[in-house]
Order: C-alpha cells, then sequence, then structure tokens
C-alpha cells in the first residue's frame, strides 16, 4: 500500500517536471525557428537588423539546438520512468 503511494506521488512528480521541460523548451524552438527564417530569407535584416548577422544567427541556432536537445533527452527519460511506473501501478 505505501509502495503505491509513492509510485503514484512520484509519478505526479514526474509529470510535472515534464510540463516544466515543454515551457524551458518553447523559448529555443522559437529561436530555432528565427534562425531557420534568417538562414532562408534574402533580407531578414527587415524583421529586426540583428538576422542579419550570420555569426549572431549560427550563436542562436547552436545554444538554441543545444537546449532542445537537452530538453528533449530529459523528457525521454522522464517518459520511460513514467511508463516504468504506470505497468506497475497497472495504470
Amino acid at each position: 500500500m505505501e509502495l503505491k503511494k509513492q509510485q503514484q506521488a512520484r509519478l505526479l512528480e514526474i509529470d510535472k517536471k515534464r510540463k516544466s521541460i515543454r515551457f524551458l523548451d518553447i523559448p529555443a524552438m522559437l529561436v530555432i525557428g528565427v534562425g531557420i527564417f534568417a538562414k532562408m530569407d534574402k533580407a531578414p535584416q527587415l524583421l529586426h537588423p540583428l538576422l542579419a548577422d550570420p555569426v549572431w544567427i549560427n550563436s542562436a541556432l547552436a545554444i538554441a539546438l543545444t537546449c532542445t536537445a537537452i530538453c528533449t533527452f530529459i523528457s525521454i527519460k522522464l517518459a520511460l520512468e513514467s511508463n516504468k511506473l504506470k505497468k506497475a501501478l497497472n495504470i
């Protein structure tokens, strides 16, 4: 009985962490979108002057892609643990 309560509490904790990871990933995804726009468009400076600087764009993309990769890794790890707990609880 006590073990099930601990597993249910851990499952709720995992769900909260997964939601917070999603919110951390949103800005990185926006930066990736703007970076791809700046790379593909012929005149990205019309949206913002910084988008004309390829060094700035490459740096922003590198940071955003790293952040997204870390968030994805953590999210997958939490999803696997969540699935394991759900199987143990027969959910």
